[in-house]
């Protein structure tokens, strides 16, 4: 009864902080693929959605009908163009992936402190700025709870992990990968019931059958493989890096160069939170594994470790092959095997080495989110979506009465357009997700909308609304 107290006390503090912690993110507005998953659930109905035998409308070859189509249906009907109610949707969603954690390792563990510590390390990496700040991210964090769900249920031997795991396989095609790791699970559980996999193995079968041959895969550059074993090794060495908190800023910069080994500019491209993220990140490895080098004690933790490693290179495997498509949001679920891993090593240290590494761990994400709230692009993006959208809204309540849209990289009705690095219109573009915004906002698919960075004027008319780019922008 006093380990219950103690729990709740617990997870309300947790719930509690975060929430303090992001407060912000209910101001973010939507931006970029949010609009065009608004426009593909306005399209879509849900019958044909959750239909994986037939192809998919808007070239939308991604299969995420219940986080997609469903939530964003849903979302416009109770919540409208309010971002707010979605937020506390995906906060509420992550609260619940960050209990499951404690259920899963207190599961497999039985030791109630290493469950607690788990979903703290969960709970503060640096790497949930992105899922909680961009609404769409609703596909991970739906994800990470189903599929959560999947393995506990599956521990318990309960039926309705197979409805969890059906679920996990309608919010993102990466829960494929679940039987792989159930597999590795009852490896090294007691309860060797190997027909219990069967089940999963049949359901992961009929699903990869039908995308690849009835719904389709997704294409473009992207999303090309490269299984060269030194590429994949940087994939999992950044993810790792993400998972620990750095920021996803430093993936656009090489960390080690001759002669120096360590890239200087390091130190000097991230100004002064960037520097801070990494004095606790690299304070918090050495210490930790300061405290636990002691070869007997990593033994006894060895099937914790290889489980939770196993965790985490398992559920990375369908983006870890990836070069040009990395990005920290696709850790939601990964991300327990690192902080399964963590936990494992520190719980049974003394209280003081604890809450020291606790403290530092903080630090790394104190730092990393302030870090990111200056400068990680969903922040800009969504700020340069509201005030092109809240511009229309007042200027042009009832439509927009001209042949098209023009955004302009300045003010000059006939200036050529800017070579430089920055391109304004082009960054009105990703922010409102190209044609997509403003097509959903005003329910018109013929609404023409241009970018001079990626029109070169082709399109520009002497009656064209043109807009200067600049005053959109952060």
């Amino acid at each position: 009864m006093v380990r219950n107290l103690k729990n709740f006390a617990f997870f309300v503090c947790l719930f509690l902080s975060l929430i303090f912690f992001y407060r912000e993110s209910f101001q973010s507005y939507f931006f970029q693929d949010d609009f065009f998953n608004m426009l593909l659930a306005q399209k879509d109905t849900l019958i044909h959605a959750f239909n994986i035998f037939q192809k998919p409308i808007l070239n939308f070859y991604f299969y995420r009908p219940l986080s997609t189509q469903f939530y964003w249906q849903l979302g416009k009907s109770i919540f409208g163009w309010n971002p707010f109610g979605y937020h506390l949707v995906n906060l509420s969603l992550f609260f619940i992936s960050t209990f499951l954690c404690f259920v899963l390792a207190k599961l497999i563990t039985k030791q109630n402190k290493l469950a607690l510590l788990t979903s703290f390390f969960y709970a503060y990496s640096g790497s949930n700025f992105y899922r909680l700040f961009f609404l769409s991210q609703s596909q991970e964090l739906l994800l990470s709870t189903f599929v959560l769900l999947t393995i506990i249920l599956f521990i318990k031997n309960s039926k309705f992990s197979l409805i969890a795991f059906i679920l996990s396989l309608t919010s993102k095609e990466t829960a494929v990968v679940v039987p792989i790791f159930l597999f590795v699970y009852m490896f090294f559980s007691n309860e060797r019931k190997w027909s219990k996999l069967l089940p999963y193995i049949l359901i992961s079968g009929a699903y990869l059958v039908s995308r690849i041959f009835f719904f389709g895969l997704a294409k473009g550059s992207d999303y090309s493989y490269d299984l060269r074993p030194w590429k994949v090794l940087n994939n999992y060495f950044w993810y790792t890096l993400w998972a620990l908190g750095l920021p996803e800023a430093y993936v656009n910069l090489k960390l080690f160069t001759f002669p120096t080994i360590i890239n200087l500019k390091i130190f000097t491209e991230f100004g002064i939170w960037g520097n801070r993220t990494l004095l606790f990140l690299v304070s918090f490895v050495i210490y930790l594994f300061s405290k636990v080098k002691n070869n007997t004690f990593i033994s006894l933790q060895f099937k914790n470790l290889f489980i939770g490693l196993s965790f985490f290179i398992i559920f990375l495997l369908p983006v870890g092959f990836f070069p040009f498509h990395k990005f920290p949001y696709s850790l939601g679920v990964p991300l327990f095997g690192i902080s399964f891993i963590f936990a494992s090593l520190i719980a049974n240290l003394s209280k003081k080495v604890i809450c020291i590494l606790v403290l530092l761990y903080l630090g790394i994400f104190f730092s990393s989110y302030t870090f990111n709230m200056s400068n990680h692009w969903v922040i800009s993006k969504s700020i340069t979506a509201l005030k092109v959208v809240t511009f229309f809204k007042d200027q042009f309540p009832n439509g927009v009465n001209y042949p098209n849209i023009y955004f302009r990289n300045s003010n000059n009705q006939f200036c050529t357009p800017i070579k430089e690095k920055f391109r304004f219109s082009e960054e009105v573009a990703y922010g409102i997700g190209g044609t997509d915004g403003l097509r959903v906002f005003y329910k018109n698919d013929n609404l023409q909308i241009f970018f001079e960075d990626l029109d070169n004027n082709r399109n520009l008319l002497s009656n064209s609304l043109m807009l200067d780019s600049r005053k959109f922008l952060r």
